[in-house]
């Protein structure tokens, strides 16, 4: 019996202390996260240290790892792989990737900037320990750290002092450190523009904007309301007397509603990289379109009850279409010829409008001047119309009431006088 107890006992002590080796993080002392790099296909050395890159990283900066660090400072479970912390070997500078560049998966940048670097060779002045300066060549005497620009990130331009175990000091106003976590902007080599630093600096560690998380039941109503939009588009497209001027615009304002919010219920699927960008121009284009058809129709209907002549032209109708597809267009294509023209320079940063940067949509601290400022002017001139057409509308309603009346006591007046 007691036999028995005893074997059941180291059973139940040796399945514990296998749960617990299997739920353990064998992360490498001393050693941030960002500092690490994935050595799992790395050619291992007879002496247990592993090759990366032409650099050796000796067994004890090594650690298996079963998770990484996501948003929000969490750690999310991932597939058991090997890390090495190469930043303890040789002094790393990090450099941004455009979060349209990220490949996540493999935890690397396809923006080509390595191959770009190679070509151009960059020196860089590197004040060492006793306070002198010498140049020092970016990729033989540092290792080039990728990561992806995030969130609200903050962006600042300043002179530096950069010191040969990669630390990076800001000489503005007030002296900031580049923390490991934070990066250069990608084309801070490219551009030949080595005398300042531009750098994003992250607001907190892996920060993002957290998706919108719909209730039970949401998103089966709104793909409901999606369905009942479509038959009303189809039914205004059949029957012929709704296809008046009026139910032309309506149909194109639900049309672009439609699309829009379609999107927004796919928004959050996975989507390639190639595509990053032009879905960022796509959704500004919707938005804007829907809010110009919306004016067009509050124009439309203001037209109406203040014009003598309300006869519609056949002209109105292009009109309409010329402003409503023209002004998204307009403001759609302001954001992303700056894009392409300004991307790549660093003296430009505070004025790019950077879709693809920290998403695959504007960057939070300039979306004011490019959605928010002119969504603005839009819903302003759609209210003064709406509170107009109300003001007209309450005025002939007014004025039938008072004919009515005049003609109710004229008929009165007149019985009176045959009697």
């Amino acid at each position: 019996m007691f036999q028995g107890k005893s074997t059941c006992i180291i059973f139940l002590g040796a399945l514990h202390g296998l749960i617990i080796l299997h739920t353990a993080k064998a992360e490498i002392p001393g050693c941030h996260f960002l500092e690490t790099v994935n050595i799992t296909s790395s050619q291992r050395l007879g002496n247990g240290s592993f090759m990366y890159h032409g650099i050796e990283v000796p067994e004890y900066l090594t650690g298996q790892y079963d998770y990484i660090t996501t948003e929000n400072q969490r750690m999310e479970n991932w597939d058991s792989h090997l890390r090495g912390c190469i930043c303890q070997i040789k002094p790393c500078i990090w450099i941004c990737c455009r979060f349209k560049d990220w490949d996540a998966s493999n935890e690397k940048c396809t923006d080509g900037l390595m191959e770009q670097l190679s070509e151009i060779n960059p020196f860089l002045k590197v004040t060492l320990n006793n306070g002198s300066v010498v140049r020092r060549n970016l990729l033989k005497d540092f290792i080039v750290m990728r990561d992806r620009m995030r969130w609200l990130d903050n962006w600042i331009e300043d002179k530096y002092t950069l010191f040969e175990n990669g630390r990076v000091l800001f000489n503005g106003k007030k002296q900031i450190n580049l923390r490991g976590y934070d990066c250069l902007h990608p084309n801070q080599f490219t551009s030949g523009k080595t005398e300042s630093f531009v750098a994003a600096f992250h607001t907190s560690f892996y920060y993002e904007r957290e998706e919108i998380s719909f209730l039970p039941g949401t998103k089966i109503l709104l793909w409901l309301s999606q369905v009942f939009l479509a038959l009303t588009i189809a039914v205004y497209l059949k029957v012929r007397k709704l296809r008046n001027l009026h139910g032309k615009c309506f149909i194109c304002y639900m049309i672009t509603s439609l699309m829009y919010f379609f999107h927004q219920l796919l928004k959050n699927d996975q989507m390639p990289l190639q595509l990053c960008a032009l879905h960022g121009d796509y959704i500004i284009f919707l938005f804007f379109a829907k809010l110009s058809w919306l004016l067009a129709m509050s124009h439309q209907l203001w037209r109406g009850f203040t014009s003598v002549n309300r006869a519609e032209s056949e002209y109105s109708f292009k009109a309409y279409s010329t402003f409503a597809w023209g002004t998204p267009t307009t403001l759609t294509g302001i954001p992303f010829l700056i894009d392409h023209i300004w991307d790549g320079d660093p003296n430009k940063f505070e004025w790019v409008p950077g879709i693809g940067w920290e998403a695959c949509a504007l960057r939070e601290s300039l979306s004011y001047y490019y959605m928010v400022l002119p969504m603005a002017i839009l819903v302003t001139l759609n209210t003064t119309l709406f509170l107009l057409t109300t003001i007209n509308f309450i005025r002939v309603k007014l004025s039938l009431r008072h004919f009515s009346d005049q003609d109710e006591r004229a008929r009165n007046l007149n019985s009176r006088m045959q009697m």
